[in-house]
């Protein structure tokens, strides 16, 4: 009888100068199933090949299997063995290993993806392996930190793209196999331990990666869709980013970029990944999740930022949701959003009343868009008057709710209010106020004289900048990390939100930075306080250059003077006001009364300005 033939393998090692090389290459050779090499993978390695089609074009062709690994990855000595075994038992044309960590925390049995090629695994992050997972079953992608290959689909496929970030280019690699009709597999049996890594990183070369994957894999329907909406998920995470204390806006415009720039070289990838392909993309979704996972991450991020906001314990249960509900705060909390909705709900039927300062909605939210882009002329054809930014602001917030009836303006006028409260609330929560009474302020910020003469001003865009202005500031003072990247975000951060507060209302681009003078000769040693001053200028500056070329046209000065609005504080108010505030300043200790006199000093400053009409400024003055 003729003996079974015994499939060759060779493995190759990925170097990228992270982890233990040494330690793959030892792990490597100590398999009971014996491979050709390794050959090692990596730039400014010594006797390494630069790429991976150079180190197949040195296996011998009647290799059979090519296994690839990531430097760091400890292989025990039957890792091999298993990934052979469920490759010939299943006919897949890739296998991955279990990936688990140092401790024994589980990392991956096979990758899910969503349509934008987003890796998923399903798994927490404290989740241990017990076996709960141990089934050889198909799956969308391997991690590809321990991975099989058969050498004449590697070599069909083109090899794996150099220029996509490790995982991405796994992904990629399963998603070229399944289009020619290979199995891809994950075996439970070839476990293997990796150091940890986070496969939702956003760095540019994975956001970049994803792009070009789905470029070259899917057809052309599919893309029409994916593409653009990828596009806008990502806008989403960028403006999201900001409110987070992240800036993902940099990373996100070079990884399309990049995209545009490596275009000429994807199309060619692509017509080599879609010929002779044997399934279409249904075959594909057949083993992706639906919706975003950066969607859900996001929504994720968010709840337990906010939840981490809010009083309460640390988990979200049961028990927790009941004492929540027995607090201050979360009584305070539904009353202010009943507020707002109460008071705002005439707008819900009738819209904004178009009189005064108040310009109405745009019918249209891409011609009001398309004007405000298009400029102005000043030779007469067309307008000679440049469109306030305020157009655009309210054009995207058409665009975003469909023009569906004055849905627009109420979400608009409704949102900023309780963002202005959100933001009084996080404010204050910088000196650890409580938030019970931090809640109380948010609401009297949005509900007391101030907020009524704007309103009764007509003055939508001083409306909008109240619920951006408290943001700002917390943006100066909040605590900031430590290294270049984090500084350079805070900065970005705070100019993007500077340049919002100034399309809302220019005027009101120059209180934060006295403000915060002010706050910094309270409490005069306090580096804090004058690194706030700091990014308040920048901000300021940063802001301005926002709203060009509006601002070259109509200066601050001119729009300073522009009308004449005096507004009337009840006396009995104004009395009020000034004990409260004394009384504040004298009785409360520590930090909560260096901010009552601070609040006190403003308002005070704040009472007067309302009365500047006789000194020729103007109504945005006021």
């Amino acid at each position: 009888m003729t003996p079974t033939r015994h499939a060759t393998v060779a493995a190759v090692v990925i170097a990228d100068g992270s982890g233990d090389l040494g330690g793959t290459i030892e792990a490597v050779g100590a398999q009971v199933y014996e491979t050709a090499g390794p050959l090692v993978v990596g730039v400014g390695v010594d006797g390494a090949y630069p790429t991976v089609d150079d180190a197949l074009a040195r296996i011998p062709a009647s290799t059979d299997y090519v296994w690839i690994l990531r430097e760091g990855a400890i292989t025990p000595p039957d890792a091999l063995d298993a990934l052979m075994h469920d490759a010939a038992r299943t006919g897949a044309g890739i296998v991955g290993s279990k990936i688990v960590g140092a401790a024994g925390e589980l990392r991956s049995v096979g990758l899910v993806t969503d349509v934008f090629g987003v890796p998923y695994t399903g798994l927490d992050r404290s989740e241990r392996d017990q076996g709960q997972y141990d089934v050889v079953r198909d799956v969308a992608a391997v991690s590809g930190i321990s991975m099989l290959i058969r050498r004449d689909l590697l070599l069909g496929l083109g090899g794996v793209d150099r220029d996509l970030a490790p995982i991405p280019a796994a992904v990629d690699l399963a998603q070229r196999a399944r289009l020619k009709g290979a199995r891809i597999v994950i075996s439970p049996a070839s476990e293997v331990r990796f150091r940890d890594e986070e496969l939702a990183a956003s760095d540019w070369r994975t956001q970049a990666s994803r792009v070009r994957s789905m470029l070259k894999s899917y057809g052309p329907l599919t893309l029409a869709w994916a593409i653009p909406l990828d596009f806008l998920i990502g806008l989403v995470a960028v403006v999201v980013s900001v409110f987070s204390g992240r800036w993902l806006g940099f990373a996100w415009l070079r990884a399309w970029g990049w995209n545009l720039v490596k275009l000429p070289s994807t199309l060619a990838l692509r017509r080599i990944a879609r010929s002779n392909r044997v399934v279409g993309d249904s075959e594909l979704f057949r083993y992706q999740r639906r919706g975003s996972v950066v969607i859900t991450r996001l929504v994720s991020h968010s709840m337990a930022s906010l939840r981490r906001r809010m009083p309460g314990d640390d988990t979200l249960s049961v028990e927790s949701i009941g004492h929540d509900v027995r607090q201050p705060a979360f009584v305070i909390g539904i009353l202010a959003v009943v507020f707002v909705a109460v008071s705002t709900r005439s707008i819900w039927s009738d819209g904004l009343p178009a009189v005064g300062h108040t310009m109405p909605f745009p019918a249209d939210g891409w011609d009001a868009l398309a004007a405000y882009a298009g400029g102005w002329n000043p030779a007469g054809l067309g307008s000679s008057i440049a469109l306030r930014p305020l157009v655009a602001i309210a054009a995207i917030a058409e665009l975003a709710t469909f023009g569906i009836g004055n849905v627009s303006e109420y979400l608009f006028t409704a949102g900023f209010m309780l963002l202005g409260i959100w933001g009084i609330t996080r404010l204050l929560r910088t000196w650890s106020i409580g938030a019970a009474p931090a809640l109380l302020a948010g609401v009297v910020y949005v509900a007391g004289p101030t907020a009524q003469g704007i309103g009764a001003n007509t003055h939508l865009g001083s409306l909008v900048a109240l619920g951006v202005l408290p943001w700002a500031i917390r943006f100066c003072l909040a605590p900031l990390a430590d290294g270049f990247r984090a500084g350079t975000g805070r900065v970005a951060a705070v100019i993007a939100i500077f340049g919002l507060l100034g399309a809302a209302a220019p005027l009101i681009l120059l209180v934060p930075a006295p403000v915060l003078i002010v706050y910094a000769a309270i409490r005069f040693g306090d580096s804090t306080a004058w690194r706030g001053v700091v990014l308040a200028l920048a901000g300021t500056a940063g802001g301005a250059l926002l709203l060009s070329p509006w601002i070259w046209d109509h200066t601050f000065e001119a729009v300073a003077r522009a009308g004449y609005a005096y507004w009337n504080v009840s006396s009995v108010v104004a009395v009020a006001g000034a004990v409260v505030a004394v009384a504040a300043v004298i009785s409360a200790r520590g930090v909560l009364g260096l901010v009552g006199g601070w609040g006190a000093v403003l308002a005070a400053v704040g009472f007067l300005l309302s009365r500047s009409g006789g000194l020729g400024w103007g109504v945005e003055t006021e």
